[in-house]
């Protein structure tokens, strides 16, 4: 099994080392529901520099965070709470869907 490395930040952390990282980003993890910002503006913002970026939203509060929102490609949906297995499988069905169209 691959190994992968993790980087966690809040959302002004994350949008300023993004550009200095944004090659070595496999994929992004994002909650949907963020103070000060949403995780779908959040992916949008790095996908203009990334487009290929593969990227999971996450919430438990579906009803009000994606309400009538067509998930964009690339991009798949996990409802909290979710088990760490899912989870995984999720990302790694995203990073092979990624790899397949390159």
């Amino acid at each position: 099994m691959a190994s992968i490395e993790v980087h966690v930040g809040t959302t002004p952390r994350t949008r300023s080392s993004f550009a200095a990282e944004q090659h070595e980003l496999v994929a992004v993890v994002t909650d949907v529901v963020m103070p000060g910002t949403r995780g779908p503006e959040l992916v949008e913002e790095m996908r203009r520099a990334r487009p290929d970026l593969p990227a999971i939203l996450v919430s438990g509060h579906v009803g009000d965070a994606l309400e009538g929102a067509a998930l964009p490609p690339r991009t798949a949906f996990v409802a909290k709470p979710y088990r760490p297995a899912a989870l995984l499988r999720t990302l790694a069905a995203l990073i092979r869907d990624a790899a397949d169209e390159r």
